[in-house]
């Protein structure tokens, strides 16, 4: 039996077609698709929700950055804070005045709306995130995920052996070092607008070089950049 919305139980109806409509988005060339760059600066690597000290995002649609959109948050924490700090520019006094996480998942929200999410290293993020979309109630539900990582080892796969590219450097993929091989400028690390900003201009850079003119569907982008979640 074909599936169809009206065969669906109604509890599973809505989802469903969501999922249709996500679908037909994802299908459009990826320049008429809005993308959220995104970045997320944390108190360690193995920090769950209350960890996350900053965050900020821009969108990205018809292929150029809307700098004007772009926000930045940061974000109060009852956990005691360790050197990172210095690393992501921050000071104890700028936690401490800092907005709740609930009232910036709240905003994050809203932009995420629609878009399909980019990081880099999203894998990360997306834990991150999830950690805190189920502490503070706030559900999050972008269209899809593209990971700027991911993007750059399939596309450097296709020109090297998979021999080559296991001997790469462990800092071969660093965001920094694939702003370089697209030839972007260096821009200030460890701060997350900044590398929301720096993130957003890789993507660009990545996408264009892979469709060109040509129209290419975003489902293909995210299809090639699928994190293992």
């Amino acid at each position: 039996m074909t599936m169809t919305a009206h065969t669906l139980p109604t509890r599973f109806k809505t989802h469903w077609l969501n999922w249709q409509q996500q679908r037909l988005m994802l299908r459009q060339d990826w320049r008429t698709v809005r993308f959220l760059a995104l970045d997320l600066e944390t108190n360690g690597l193995d920090c769950g929700a209350d960890g996350i000290l900053s965050m900020a995002w821009v969108p990205i649609h018809n292929g150029v950055m809307g700098m004007s959109e772009a926000r930045y948050h940061v974000i109060q924490t009852p956990v005691a804070l360790n050197q990172s700090v210095v690393h992501h520019h921050l000071t104890s006094a700028d936690i401490a005045d800092g907005e709740t996480l609930d009232s910036v998942m709240r905003q994050l929200a809203q932009a995420m709306s629609g878009a399909v999410l980019v990081a880099h290293h999203a894998g990360l993020d997306w834990r991150l995130l999830r950690a805190a979309s189920k502490q503070t109630g706030v559900e999050l539900s972008p269209l899809a995920v593209v990971d700027t990582l991911l993007l750059e080892r399939r596309r450097r796969a296709q020109r090297y052996q998979h021999e080559q590219m296991g001997a790469e450097r462990l800092d071969a993929y660093t965001l920094s070092a694939c702003r370089q091989r697209h030839g972007l400028p260096p821009r200030a690390a460890h701060h997350a607008l900044e590398d929301a900003v720096a993130c957003g201009e890789l993507f660009l850079a990545q996408a264009w070089k892979q469709a060109g003119n040509a129209h290419l569907p975003a489902a293909d982008l995210v299809r090639r950049s699928r994190p293992t979640f």
